[in-house]
């Protein structure tokens, strides 16, 4: 299994019951993709969803089997139940 900051593994490792995560690309230390791929490893169950600005990680993020991508802004119409 590939190393990653201590912190990011501790709690995906604290969040067994999580069904879902909203990951934006850009964020601190690892990138939103990177981060999805530790998820599916730890709890392959959980549904990735995207909210970000960024479009060029689309293809990344299907590869993934991520289960949504919304890009910024989105509009309370771009989420449904």
């Amino acid at each position: 299994m590939k190393k990653y900051p201590c912190s990011y593994r501790q709690i995906l490792l604290s969040i067994l019951d999580v069904h879902i995560a909203f990951l934006d690309i850009d964020m601190p230390d690892m990138n939103g993709v990177a981060i999805a791929k530790l998820i599916k490893e730890l709890h392959n169950n959980v549904n990735i969803i995207f909210v970000t600005a960024y479009s060029e990680y689309m293809r990344d993020a299907w590869e993934m089997y991520a289960s949504g991508y919304l890009l910024k802004p989105v509009r309370k119409n771009d989420v449904k139940h």
